[in-house]
């Protein structure tokens, strides 16, 4: 999956939701900018948010999906991301 980084001011902000996964710390969607933001679990604690195009029916089936994680894996996990970082990161 090729990440691309933008700085977190240039980002929608969206609200995140925690999630009972053993990848998925939380996850958010906004509809206006058609984004899907995940925080993923790793061994130092949380990853940076990353931000994937999505659509609404796609967060749906996310939503319904009864593995959170699984469905990472098979339908989100080779759409570009984009990693959101601190301003003062980005050169």
């Amino acid at each position: 999956m090729p990440t691309t980084e933008m700085k977190k001011s240039e980002c929608p902000d969206i609200a995140m939701k925690p999630c009972e996964s053993s990848q998925i710390a939380s996850y958010g969607y906004c509809k206006d900018s058609g984004k899907l933001a995940m925080q993923f679990k790793n061994k130092s604690g949380l990853s940076p948010v990353y931000h994937y195009p999505f659509s609404q029916e796609q967060f749906d089936a996310l939503e319904k999906a009864e593995s959170k994680g699984k469905h990472f894996g098979q339908h989100i996990k080779s759409i570009d991301a984009i990693k959101v970082v601190p301003d003062e990161v980005v050169a």
